[in-house]
């Protein structure tokens, strides 16, 4: 069957919207468009069977059909639209008469469908969700008031909802913008460091003689600078990587991610002659990848702040979270999860670091005397937090510090 075409608007030639109204009557999304004159132009047979309005309806005042208490709300909201930016739509929720006089609570989501050489709208469209029965249901346990005011309430908290909704998604197109900066500088700043590392090889090979001791020392300190610089890019590309991280989660045994880790720092474990007692982890849904940066940072950490007069002890143990924690924690009450204690008998911190030092680039202690980026800890926290948990340190100076990691059993998409 052919479409038919039905032309919204012609005050301007060739510019006229067409919509195929056969397609749109078979949504079951309502739709209704309007115009700069507060016209209903068209609505789709999903909105009619919400609101029962005749054909005659068309080209009528949308004031006819807009609670007059709502006029205001209207206006307010059409007046929003006008200064959007035709990407994004306004959420807000009207009343609206049906034919049998009844009143309709509905949601509209609208946005200009057109604007004139002056940028002002021409036409608005709207998807219209009807949610009398949520209003109304929510109205029954408010009967001590009117139902306008109900309506305000209503409108209120779904307007919030909405506000909320919105600086999340802002919030998260940020972080995605800054995440990407991250990774596409961390990666142009690698050209350049590895050729005054090319160079200074070269200029210490050609011209070793002619250097001196002085030149060496000075082409030392560039390698020396060079080094740190490119651990400090392997790091931030790192958090970029893991914040990016798009592989599924699955099973993951952290006992064997736990063992690897070992098996990564064995160099460092018996050149400092480590204990590492691990009692019986659980299995989890995660990324395995970054559950092993995760404690491989933890775990390097423990090792690198340990005491110098004593052997280091460090000791990895696991309990499942009780209600009461949960509760304490602001975890959902109806899942499992496990509580992964990092501790150790290393040289630790005041408390009132702890809040600091999952901070990228915080330092408790200087550089010179424990090398580093700043940055081991800051990954820690967003490997965590991307599997939905928490993570906390508790130490005192001279008693070691423990690193409390609470993950859910299962991960929910």
């Amino acid at each position: 069957m052919k479409n038919k075409l039905l032309e919204l608007h012609n005050e301007f030639p060739g510019k006229s919207i067409f919509l195929h109204e056969e397609i749109l009557n078979a949504l079951s999304t309502a739709i209704i468009v309007s115009d700069k004159n507060d016209r209903l132009i068209y609505l789709n047979k999903m909105f009619n069977d919400i609101v029962h309005y005749k054909p005659s309806a068309h080209n009528s005042s949308m004031k006819e059909f807009v609670n007059r208490e709502d006029w205001d709300n209207w206006n307010e909201n059409l007046f929003k639209l006008s200064n959007l930016n035709d990407d994004n739509s306004c959420v807000f929720n009207i009343r609206f008469n049906d034919a049998d006089e009844k009143i309709k609570y509905l949601k509209l989501e609208g946005k200009v469908l057109q604007r004139d050489e002056h940028n002002k709208p021409l036409l608005y469209f709207f998807i219209a969700e009807d949610i009398t029965k949520q209003f109304k249901n929510q109205n029954r346990d408010e009967q001590n008031k009117s139902l306008s005011t109900n309506w305000k309430n209503f409108i209120s908290k779904t307007s919030s909802e909405k506000k909320l909704e919105l600086a999340v998604e802002d919030l998260n197109r940020s972080n995605k913008d800054l995440e990407e900066f991250a990774y596409t500088a961390s990666h142009d700043l690698q050209e350049p460091l590895r050729k005054i590392t090319t160079f200074s090889t070269a200029l210490a090979h050609k011209f070793n003689e002619q250097l001196g001791e002085e030149g060496k020392l000075y082409l030392d300190k560039i390698d020396a600078a060079a080094d740190s610089m490119k651990q400090l890019i392997e790091n931030l590309l790192q958090i970029s990587r893991t914040v990016q991280h798009l592989q599924p989660f699955s099973k993951t045994d952290l006992n064997s991610v736990v063992n690897l880790a070992k098996q990564n720092l064995d160099l460092k474990i018996e050149e400092r002659n480590v204990e590492i007692i691990q009692q019986q982890l659980p299995v989890i849904e995660a990324l395995p990848s970054l559950m092993l940066q995760l404690f491989n940072n933890l775990l390097s950490n423990a090792i690198k702040f340990s005491s110098k007069d004593k052997a280091p002890v460090i000791n990895v143990s696991s309990k499942e979270i009780s209600d009461d924690e949960k509760e304490h924690l602001n975890l959902a009450a109806n899942k499992t999860y496990y509580e992964i204690k990092i501790s150790d008998n290393g040289i630790g911190f005041k408390q009132d670091c702890a809040q600091n030092i999952f901070k990228i680039f915080y330092r408790i202690y200087s550089k010179a005397e424990y090398p580093g980026t700043g940055i081991g800890l800051s990954i820690c926290n967003k490997i965590v937090a991307k599997h939905n948990g928490c993570i906390w340190a508790e130490s005192t100076p001279g008693n070691g510090a423990s690193f409390f990691i609470v993950l859910p059993k299962t991960h929910d998409i």
